[in-house]
């Protein structure tokens, strides 16, 4: 068919083109961050020999953020180890500049919840290993452990230094 033949031309023309124009391009942003870490072992992190913070009310974080972990810079993405001694909590925050999802690596019993602004809807649920929850950017946010073992989850955030409030 006629049609289909000129079509495949056209796309095969226009693809071309694309690639000529991408390969005479200059470094790419990813190019680039690769060239700035010139080891493989920039780009791995060992997130369980991070010392911890306590929060002091049962609360040890373990953050794998841009300070940390250097070829996370430009990628918008992060990660932290929370471990909730039995009836600890995380008390209510916020990351101005990312959402938040965490999994529950090992316990029961844990609540989690978010207020939305301007006295919205408050969400509350109770999860255990093996599910994930999700607190949208900008909004409180809290982890309260209610068993009496300890709870430990992966927070993964979408920016490489979310901030907390």
């Amino acid at each position: 068919n006629m049609k289909t033949g000129l079509g495949a031309a056209i796309f095969a023309i226009l693809a071309s083109i694309l690639l000529v124009s991408v390969s005479a391009h200059p470094l790419t942003a990813l190019e680039k961050r690769i060239d700035d870490h010139p080891y493989d072992t920039d780009f791995i992190f060992h997130l369980a020999n991070v010392s911890a913070s306590d929060n002091g009310v049962g609360a040890k974080v373990k953050a794998g953020a841009v300070d940390q972990f250097h070829a996370l810079d430009g990628l918008r993405i992060s990660n932290s180890m929370f471990t909730l001694d039995p009836c600890g909590m995380n008390l209510p925050h916020v990351h101005p500049r990312a959402t938040e999802e965490i999994y529950v690596m090992a316990g029961t019993n844990l609540t989690i919840g978010f207020a939305e602004e301007n006295g919205g809807r408050t969400i509350l649920n109770t999860i255990e290993q093996g599910w994930n929850a999700v607190f949208p950017m900008g909004l409180p946010h809290f982890q309260i452990n209610n068993s009496c073992e300890e709870v430990q989850f992966l927070s993964s955030l979408s920016h490489e230094d979310p901030g907390v409030i």
